[in-house]
């Protein structure tokens, strides 16, 4: 079983052989997905490592002793970290734009069409996580586009004067209704003007961190944070990538 970092640098060639026209836009997902697998790769791992730390040792002598995460564990590992790259890391962390968001989804596709040809990761999994790609080829980049449109409304939004607010919400709100123009959130916030491109582009079961505000019975987005299409359930501080607990829309992805 090779390493990650075999499968990667192979990937790589593969895609400089066969699309070289994207090479680059690869190269920079793959980049952002070893960053990843960095910081957040340890919880998909049965990895004991820290029980060989020795109190003698400083921090940084530590840090040296460290192997790189992808060269140290199999290949077979990456189909379950897909979910959290695409959908949380890709969304939070890295903020390319909607090229870049779509580049991630082809790019993730065909790393796992990949490992599930060459029999180094299980090809259930592969194909789980290559639809993964798929789908994220398209929401993702109506979601990074979707995004920059309501920051847009909130820096249009002025501001409340004393009194003025009814009531506020700042919370992690779910899309439950679209009109062109007009969209409803979840926690009985709606509808609230945004343009007729953003409702186009939103889909009723989305996630977008907001900050609103009723004034006069009318409600105004006042701070935005990110647009989530799928968002990723954490059970007892542990991250799984199991369809189930991906949501909305899993595992029918509708």
């Amino acid at each position: 079983m090779p390493t990650i970092d075999v499968a990667l640098k192979r990937f790589l060639a593969q895609v400089r052989e066969q699309h070289p026209g994207e090479a680059e836009e690869t190269e920079l997902v793959i980049d952002n997905l070893r960053s990843f697998l960095e910081g957040y790769g340890y919880q998909y791992v049965d990895d004991d490592s820290d029980d060989d730390y020795d109190e003698e040792l400083d921090e940084d002598d530590y840090d040296e002793l460290e192997e790189d995460f992808a060269a140290a564990h199999d290949a077979d590992v990456l189909p379950q970290t897909m979910a959290e790259f695409l959908f949380d890391w890709n969304v939070r962390k890295f903020l390319g734009d909607a090229d870049d968001a779509r580049a991630a989804g082809v790019a993730v596709t065909r790393l796992m069409e990949l490992l599930a040809n060459e029999g180094w990761a299980d090809r259930e999994e592969s194909s789980e996580a290559a639809e993964l790609g798929r789908v994220a080829t398209e929401e993702l980049p109506r979601a990074k586009a979707l995004s920059s449109l309501l920051y847009d409304v909130s820096q249009a939004t002025p501001r409340a004067r004393s009194g003025e607010v009814e009531e506020d919400v700042d919370d992690f709100l779910q899309i439950v209704r679209i009109e062109p123009g007009r969209l409803w959130f979840s926690d009985d916030v709606g509808p609230i003007e945004v343009p007729e491109e953003a409702s186009r582009l939103a889909k009723v079961g989305w996630w977008v961190n907001l900050a609103v505000e009723r004034r006069a019975g009318t409600w105004y987005i006042t701070e935005t944070g990110f647009v989530h299409p799928r968002m990723l359930e954490e059970d007892e501080g542990e991250v799984s990538s199991e369809w189930g607990d991906l949501y909305p829309g899993s595992p029918s992805l509708n």
